[in-house]
């Protein structure tokens, strides 16, 4: 297990993280693509290791000059943190559009916003972590979403304390233009279980 002094995650630590998450962000798009009936598509996973006071630098959106709608969930259990689900806000009006069938520049969007997002973000989130929980041989226990509106950066004030792994992925949805991004903040000393898979023993994710 690392060190909270280390800087970097080591190759193999890297690699597992992003496999787990790249298979559970796999079903959750597939989840998503019959929800809005097109395509998702994601890019590869990147991992980073950092301080919380670090945090908002790590958000791909922090430079955006929308609002962001934003969906925060915490678990706890054999590992812990935080998910967050960053939408910028003409997208988050698109997916709510496509949703519910109602224009997306009407006033009941605004309405429905906070809503049609929270049960998105619960259903990406839950798919995902349930997934690596599933994968690891791991109990997770979810608390409740949680949904915000803010101004660039969004995450300032959800971060862990001390050292954290953060694994983020962007996805689309060309048809319809929308974009956003899940990241997963762990709490270093909680992936215990999820390293452990590392071991040569441990049985393989995917198959060969």
């Amino acid at each position: 297990m690392l060190s909270q002094h280390d800087q970097l995650l080591s190759e193999e630590h890297e690699d597992v993280l992003t496999e787990l998450i790249n298979i559970g962000i796999g079903r959750a798009a597939y989840t998503l693509s019959e929800m809005v009936d097109s395509r998702v598509g994601l890019q590869v996973p990147t991992v980073s290791f950092a301080q919380c006071e670090g945090i908002e630098k790590l958000q791909r959106h922090a430079s955006s000059e929308d609002p962001l709608s934003v969906v925060l969930q915490p678990f706890s259990g054999g590992v812990a943190g935080r998910a967050v689900l960053v939408i910028p806000r003409p997208s988050a009006s698109r997916l709510v559009g496509v949703l519910t069938g109602m224009p997306s520049e009407s006033a009941e969007i605004d309405v429905e916003r906070e809503a049609v997002l929270t049960e998105v973000g619960n259903i990406i989130i839950n798919s995902v972590l349930g997934s690596l929980g599933n994968m690891a041989s791991l109990n997770l226990d979810f608390g409740l979403p949680r949904y915000d509106e803010s101004h660039p950066p969004p995450l300032v004030s959800v971060a862990l304390r001390g050292s954290l792994v953060v694994v983020s992925v962007l996805f689309q949805i060309q048809s319809h233009a929308i974009e956003g991004e899940l990241a997963v903040m762990f709490d270093l000393p909680s992936l215990g279980g999820v390293w452990a898979l590392l071991d040569p023993a441990a049985p393989r994710l995917l198959p060969a």
